[in-house]
């Protein structure tokens, strides 16, 4: 294989990476470190290709310092191997509740390369998020957020509850942890094309309101209690193309908010597929989407935990490329 053209030999060996988004953990089996250990010339290929050490799992929490040892050590040597390459890193805490010391080491080796972040996760608490500073300039997709439920520390920093990732100008691609607060710290909303969150509904209302450039969205909704969104606050998403709305159902008899109510004052002329909860379509499931259709022409439209026949939307909407599954 080592006679092979070197743009060949390098190939090959990018695909011991797992496929993006995927990331090997920094300190596993599966990170190219296990390369340079199969013969001289093998380490000495590896060295020479930086798309092998820009793309990296770490684990933060208050267990195993002699592993968070060995994970900064690789990671300054990734750092020092991915030569301008962009990066592709995930920041990770698993554990419900991690000091900020355990943070910081990693925060500061990562902190001077920011500005070749291409893809980041910070599954980390909300106090924690605002780790890495400098300009993102390079970062267009962000998945951020605890991974436990943990309540929004009341000693949030009023930097992070205005606004988080200010300084990532092309940043279109945001997924949210289904524990993440937007009402704790703000994201530059108005500059998103893509949003995939689990979210109550006053909260994806909030969200919506600052949200215009949107193209693919897809929300989560929790039960919304006594609380009803600001309707009169929502405006047209004039470039949504695919708009996905589930129910997320957590034990909880609370009824969905109508899709007329909850989206009365929004306009979709740029929809071409609609995946929406039964749920949401209230008692005359037909009407509501007719009603969607006058602000938006989706062709296809997906129907979950439907509790309405199949053919009944066939004959409705006949135009249309349906899918419907029955709860």
């Amino acid at each position: 294989m080592l006679t092979l053209p070197s743009e060949i030999t390098s190939e090959i060996f990018t695909h011991f990476l797992p496929p993006y988004p995927q990331r090997p953990p920094l300190a596993g089996p599966h990170f190219p470190w296990s390369l340079l250990q199969i013969c001289r010339q093998w380490r000495d290929v590896a060295l020479t290709i930086p798309t092998l050490w820009s793309t990296m799992k770490l684990y933060v929490d208050d267990s195993a310092l002699q592993q968070h040892a060995l994970q900064l050590h690789v990671l300054d040597l990734c750092m020092e191997r991915s030569r301008h390459h962009p990066l592709s890193i995930a920041l990770l805490c698993p554990s419900e509740v991690v000091d900020i010391a355990f943070v910081t080491p990693f925060a500061e080796a990562i902190s001077p390369h920011v500005s070749r972040i291409r893809d980041l996760e910070l599954r980390l608490p909300h106090e924690h998020l605002g780790c890495l500073t400098g300009s993102m300039s390079l970062l267009r997709r962000l998945i951020v957020g605890p991974r436990e439920f943990l309540p929004a520390a009341s000693h949030v920093s009023e930097e992070l509850q205005q606004k988080l990732f200010s300084d990532a100008p092309n940043l279109r691609d945001v997924i949210l942890s289904s524990r993440f607060d937007p009402f704790c710290i703000t994201l530059p909303w108005s500059q998103f094309t893509s949003l995939t969150a689990s979210l109550y509904c006053q909260e994806a209302a909030e969200i919506l309101r600052h949200s215009a450039l949107l193209e693919i969205c897809n929300i989560s909704v929790y039960d919304p209690g006594d609380v009803q969104p600001p309707i009169s606050t929502l405006r047209a998403l004039p470039s949504l193309s695919s708009f996905r709305l589930l129910w997320r159902d957590e034990g909880s008899d609370g009824d969905a908010p109508s899709l007329q109510q909850f989206f009365s004052v929004l306009a979709f002329p740029a929809l071409e597929s609609l995946v929406v909860s039964h749920r949401f379509l209230g008692d005359d499931p037909v009407a509501a989407i007719v009603a969607l259709r006058r602000k938006g022409y989706p062709r296809q439209i997906a129907i979950h935990d439907s509790r309405t026949n199949e053919s009944v939307f066939e004959a409705a909407f006949p135009d249309a490329e349906l899918c419907v599954w029955s709860d």
